[in-house]
């Protein structure tokens, strides 16, 4: 086969490679809002999305939708009482009514995202809404905590290309999750611990909320779900 003719095939090759990532990354990519979600082959990260960190023993818990004024505030003292550190996606209608809160995650060493200010679906609104729900998040927490946030969180888990133009504009990662203890649905104690047990596993993005209303079953599984942590050997981080 001669040189002219393999370096067709390749273009062709290329040409056919570039047209389907065109026609993946191109309409709406939907996330479960369910148990573990489908990672890509590379475990950590995949382009600027986190899906689950590559952090031997290592857990991530996350809570969003705060901060909530009954809610957080509980949550913020087991965290203290059991030394975790964790990080909260919080939206900037909430910390614009919740400043202190919002001073308390920061000062208790969490590290604080962003979810947008209203909780938007990003995958039907148009680019100009997205940059501006962002962008009002990012002020906000700056100008509450002088806190350069750097990690975004779609609502829903939903996201497509606009979501990522959005969020790379201001050089944010896309931290999603490996597990969701469907809080938002399922209110049991016992179940989210049991949820944990089952799903638990090496650089875990675990996704709660703290925002929203029914949290008692998660304050009252909290303390039991980071002692099964514990105890089966797994530390904490929020270092994405």
């Amino acid at each position: 086969m001669n040189i002219k003719l393999v370096a067709i095939l390749l273009l062709g090759l290329c040409v056919f490679s570039c047209g389907m990532l065109a026609a993946c990354t191109g309409r709406n990519q939907t996330l479960p809002h369910q148990l573990v979600l489908q990672k890509p082959a590379t475990l950590n990260h995949s382009g600027q999305i986190i899906w689950q960190m590559d952090s031997p023993k290592t857990v991530y818990l996350t809570f969003d939708d705060g901060p909530d004024p009954v809610n957080t505030p509980i949550i913020l003292d087991i965290l203290k009482k059991y030394n975790v550190k964790v990080t909260f996606f919080v939206l900037g209608h909430k910390a614009q009514k919740n400043p202190a809160l919002i001073k308390r995650i920061k000062y208790d060493g969490h590290i604080l995202g962003n979810h947008t200010f209203t909780h938007i679906d990003g995958t039907v609104v148009d680019l100009k809404k997205i940059r501006a729900e962002i962008n009002s998040t990012h002020q906000l927490l700056q100008t509450i905590c002088g806190v350069k946030v750097t990690l975004f969180r779609p609502p829903f888990g939903f996201f497509n290309w606009r979501v990522f133009a959005a969020a790379k504009s201001r050089g944010y990662q896309i931290a999603l999750w490996t597990f969701d203890l469907s809080d938002w649905s399922v209110h049991s104690s016992d179940q989210y611990v049991k949820t944990v047990a089952e799903n638990l596993a090496d650089g875990a993005i675990i996704l709660m909320h703290d925002g929203g209303p029914k949290r008692e079953a998660l304050i009252e599984a909290l303390p039991k779900i980071i002692e099964l942590i514990k105890k089966r050997g797994y530390k904490f981080s929020n270092c994405f």
